[in-house]
């Protein structure tokens, strides 16, 4: 999702998710690599439910998630991302 593509109500993350494609580009991450590669270091026992509709999809994201190293330099960027924002991480205000 890009910030310009945000319906009106979600005008409050607009800048956290510029500033986590930001910092994706500046390691060379696609977004969701870079989610898969957070929620896998972040604590020893992160699980990731992966959902597909296709063979080829559930295949992709296991490739992903095989040859992703945790970058340290993109992983402590990652954990000083912070926002003022509580809505962000409460899904019911997104509507």
């Amino acid at each position: 999702m890009e910030p310009e593509t945000l319906p009106p109500t979600m005008n409050f993350a607009v800048s956290a998710l510029q500033e986590w494609r930001t910092l994706c580009r500046r390691h060379d991450l696609s977004p969701n690599d870079a989610t898969r590669a957070f929620a896998l270091s972040s604590t020893f026992d992160a699980l990731i439910v992966v959902g597909c509709e296709t063979k080829e999809q559930i295949e992709t994201s296991m490739e992903v998630i095989r040859r992703l190293s945790p970058n340290a330099a993109f992983l402590a960027e990652a954990r000083d991302l912070r926002t003022d924002e509580a809505r962000i991480t409460n899904q019911s205000a997104w509507h």
